[in-house]
């Protein structure tokens, strides 16, 4: 079995524009005599690789503690793709019996792709860029996809991971009514 950790160092991950920088402060030391070393983080929900949940854009949606395991734990399709990703392209790349779908590699995906996804009903879409897409682009697409309850993650580290099937876990998190959480995604590889 191979283990491919998907995830960002938390601290030293790249920022979207205007969301906090995440930090720690030391409270307790042991170079400092204390009996242990405590910490204070402060971050925003979407620092690092992390997970949207439907409530991030649909006011009625599911907040993070509400996403079952289910959804975040299972069967996941790797897929290598770059250039516009519309739903043609997807209906062709995308195995019939998907639920979970990562997209690596340098591309946009399209309003209509993002529908085509919602369609599928694909439980978990994820990606290697901060944000599904930006601009007014941006926000159709997680109001597409965040509103057929699919969760998302972003700021996937897909570098290394070839293309296929693998078993996913991406829970975030536990944390009451939030919008989204961090989360350290890793897909396992089964020798077949």
């Amino acid at each position: 079995m191979k283990i491919y950790d998907i995830s960002k160092e938390l601290f030293s991950a790249e920022v979207y524009p205007g969301d906090p920088r995440p930090d720690r402060e030391k409270v307790l030391e042991t170079s400092k005599g204390n009996d242990c070393n405590l910490s204070i983080l402060t971050m925003g929900s979407h620092n690092g690789t992390h997970m949207d949940a439907p409530y991030h854009f649909v006011e009625s949606g599911r907040t993070v503690e509400q996403i079952g395991l289910e959804q975040v734990v299972g069967v996941c399709d790797v897929i290598e793709v770059s250039g516009s990703v519309n739903s043609q392209i997807l209906e062709n790349c995308l195995p019939k019996d998907c639920e979970r779908l990562i997209l690596k590699g340098d591309f946009t995906l399209e309003v209509e792709g993002a529908s085509f996804l919602a369609k599928r009903k694909i439980i978990l879409f994820g990606l290697e860029a901060m944000t599904v897409a930006e601009g007014e682009a941006g926000l159709a697409i997680h109001r597409i996809l965040l509103g057929a309850d699919m969760v998302i993650l972003e700021s996937l580290v897909m570098e290394g991971v070839p293309e296929g099937r693998y078993i996913l876990c991406a829970a975030p998190l536990k944390l009451k009514g939030l919008d989204g959480a961090p989360c350290r995604p890793f897909l396992l590889k089964i020798d077949e």
